[in-house]
């Protein structure tokens, strides 16, 4: 082979191309893509698929960039007054909705009244003005989980981003199409094909028969296909996973009383469940964020101490019925921590019954819960108004060099919430096909889909569109 059509070749190999479809698998199935108000988000690993699709279709206010820094989107600027209660957003223009009509200034302020109802939210020309009853010195950082969308004449739902809605089968399967108009460009990959409701097992299967190009991966199959040679990534830390035994129970004084909380985290042997049953991934959680994002994380204990657990355990009625613990059907390492949780409860005389959620009886209300909650936005305060809510205590209201006061603020919450027991936080693992190029997602675990292109080996070529430049 002539040496030059060798390095064109190889220049061919690496050059970003348009063309092809993605296929992407997870186990969650997401129900609606209608973006939800702040105050009724939904939680676990469906809120997380959730938030990808809706990246897709539909752009945020602001984004944040790799330095986890709020950068223009749909807003291309913004300031506030000096309480931070009034800020004032300036809406780019010449946007298109995937419908043909402009995006306008009343379709932001549309969106953001149903955010959150206490915000008062007017347009001034191309101007966005949001009140708010409280500071908010960090509504940038929020303002990048708000979607701007709305109905089309036929009634279906539109966005402004990168893709649009194909074809939508409410917990099954979606598909989205490149937007040829959209405001940032063009994306590179034709379509993005996902389907939802897979388990672990059958996505690793259709990876390895080539069905599909991106995957789910539990902390065993990280390590054996990393083995193998195939390309894996890991995010940050980002799940947590905790048990809350907030009013559960017919006696809370029993079942939600610091004591009980005591007795349950100090049974549970955390390091042995992450180091076989995990992989070693992620970190042992003590307080409501990773170590990370807070700086402060390690100060909180969470060693196992039989001793101490039996102690507080004896301060519960001897005589302690079962008790029911709950999971997410769809979350296979939920279903896995929930069994080893039982087994150190049983340690002290305690018996969870394990149950996934859907199979409850009609009524029935569970003791303690396994939840997961995921670190949206990398901010500490917004991460721990999300992740352990406590309105009285301002989380929102702390600005990013303020740690050690939400440290502070973190230590008076657990004694006014006794309900919470923290275990991990994981990172979230994805196998990725060789044909998949410029796969650059954040480490928090944001993806960037429209920048992904695919190999011209293995997909059909395409000739690329037209595209206008990205501001």
């Amino acid at each position: 082979m002539p040496a030059r059509l060798s390095v064109e070749l190889a220049l061919a190999s690496t050059r970003p191309r348009y063309g092809g479809t993605l296929r992407v698998a997870f186990g969650a199935r997401v129900s609606s893509l209608e973006p939800e108000p702040a105050e009724v988000l939904a939680e676990g690993p469906e809120a997380v698929a959730k938030l990808r699709l809706l990246n897709l279709a539909f752009d945020p206010l602001v984004r944040l960039n790799e330095s986890t820094q709020p950068k223009p989107a749909l807003a291309i600027s913004w300031k506030s007054d000096a309480a931070a209660r009034r800020w004032e957003l300036n809406i780019r223009p010449n946007v298109k909705f995937h419908d043909g009509t402009t995006l306008a200034p009343k379709d932001v302020v549309a969106v953001l009244a149903k955010w959150r109802e206490s915000w008062k939210v007017s347009a001034s020309g191309d101007t966005v003005v949001i009140l708010c009853d409280d500071e908010q010195p960090n509504l940038p950082f929020e303002l990048s989980n708000v979607f701007i969308s709305r109905r089309a004449a036929d009634g279906a739902l539109v966005g402004t981003g990168p893709f649009r809605i194909a074809n939508w089968q409410p917990g099954a399967r979606a598909v989205f199409s490149a937007s040829e108009e959209s405001w940032e460009g063009r994306p590179f990959v034709d379509s993005i094909e996902i389907e939802m409701g897979r388990t672990l097992r059958e996505q690793q299967l259709d990876f390895e028969l080539g069905k599909t190009d991106l995957i789910e991966l539990a902390p065993d199959q990280l390590r054996a296909l990393a083995q193998s040679g195939k390309k894996t990534w890991s995010s940050a830390p980002v799940a947590f996973y905790f048990l809350s035994t907030f009013s559960l129970s017919a006696d809370p004084l029993t079942y939600s009383s610091s004591d009980f909380r005591d007795a349950l985290s100090l049974a549970i042997d955390r390091a042995a469940i992450h180091n076989v049953l995990l992989q070693k991934q992620g970190e042992i959680a003590g307080g409501c964020l990773p170590q990370w994002l807070s700086g402060y994380s390690f100060l909180f204990a969470a060693e196992r101490n039989l001793d101490e657990a039996r102690k507080a355990r004896a301060k519960l009625p001897a005589n302690l019925p079962p008790l029911v613990l709950v999971y997410e059907a769809d979350d296979a390492i939920a279903r896995a921590i929930a069994e080893r949780v039982a087994l150190g409860a049983r340690e002290i005389g305690v018996t969870l019954q394990v149950k996934p959620r859907n199979a409850l009886e009609k009524y029935a209300r569970p003791n303690v819960q396994l939840l997961r909650r995921h670190v949206d936005v990398p901010h500490p305060a917004l991460a721990m108004e999300s992740l352990c809510p406590s309105p009285q205590w301002g989380y929102l209201g702390l600005k990013p060099d303020e740690m050690q006061q939400l440290y502070k603020m973190e230590l008076d919450a657990r004694e006014q919430a006794p309900f919470r027991v923290p275990l991990f936080y994981l990172p979230e693992n994805f196998a990725i096909s060789a044909r998949v190029k410029n796969w650059m997602p954040y480490r928090w675990g944001q993806w960037r889909l429209a920048d992904v292109w695919l190999a011209p080996d293995e997909s059909a070529a395409s000739p690329a569109p037209k595209v206008p430049e990205k501001p």
